[in-house]
């Protein structure tokens, strides 16, 4: 193995190894999240229970909490499915700076990738509150709560079925087309070019994640459950067909949830 290979090779381990690290860190503070932050009427951290969101604390304070909880879940399940994209995109990188181009860094890239998702916990606080509030208008609609599960695995279910899923999970399982189309210099450019896959990645994942709404947004078992959809959807040769069949078992289960819910 020659010289060159050789760090190629030690470099491509540590930066695996990094991140092996930083999603092992990512699910224990999700853990240590879901035994302190659930109440034991709950299968994880529920919408609908004020013990579980922190009703009745400063906005602020709600706002900190959740988003440091949303930041460990979108680290310990993204990382997995991210891991190759971050490894080509230093490959590619390094490949750059050899030939004399400007390089653009590792890190800013899986920083701005990261960014997208952390970006996200503000919608969902935002949903979290609009729900709460909704049902503190209204306690009769916590009577329809199987309603509400139904009516979202329903609409997870019909999203992995749609163009607009299949769109950006091309993208996401294209990482040199993405490179060669999105590519940047520098680490500004790559905070850009990982906040761009970020996007793609949601607007892959964004439906699977709703799930977390209906089952609980702490439930480690459906977290789990889904992280495996996720990194097998884009990491597998027949992961669009795998995740068509997900969504084909998430509208069996909505409509299921919906039967249940309307008698």
């Amino acid at each position: 193995m020659s010289t060159t290979h050789k760090m190629d090779w030690l470099r491509d381990r540590n930066l695996v190894l990094i991140l092996v690290i930083l999603a092992s860190l990512a699910w224990l503070a999700t853990l240590y999240q879901w035994q302190t932050m659930t109440c034991g009427a709950c299968y994880g951290m529920s919408v609908a229970c004020p013990m579980c969101m922190g009703t009745g604390k400063p906005v602020l304070i709600a706002l900190a909490s959740f988003l440091f909880m949303w930041s460990a879940m979108m680290a310990a399940m993204m990382l997995p499915s991210v891991t190759p994209m971050v490894l080509f995109f230093s490959r590619v990188s390094e490949h750059r700076r050899r030939e004399g181009s400007s390089d653009a860094g590792t890190w800013p890239f899986l920083a701005g990738y990261l960014a997208a998702w952390f970006a996200t916990g503000f919608v969902a606080f935002a949903a979290v509150k609009s729900i709460q509030s909704l049902l503190g208008s209204v306690p009769g609609l916590s009577q329809y709560n199987k309603l509400f599960a139904g009516g979202t695995l329903l609409a997870a279910g019909v999203y992995q079925l749609s163009p607009l899923k299949s769109s950006c999970l091309r993208r996401c399982r294209s990482p040199l087309d993405f490179l060669l189309e999105k590519w940047r210099d520098g680490n500004g450019g790559a905070f850009l070019m990982g906040a761009h896959h970020g996007l793609y990645c949601l607007g892959c994942c964004w439906g699977l994640m709703i799930v977390m709404f209906a089952v609980g947004l702490m439930n480690l078992a459906w977290m789990i459950g889904l992280t495996v959809v996720m990194s097998v959807e884009k990491l597998s040769r027949h992961g669009q067909w795998i995740g068509r069949v997900f969504g084909l078992l998430l509208i069996v289960g909505g409509a299921l949830f919906l039967y249940k819910g309307s008698r």
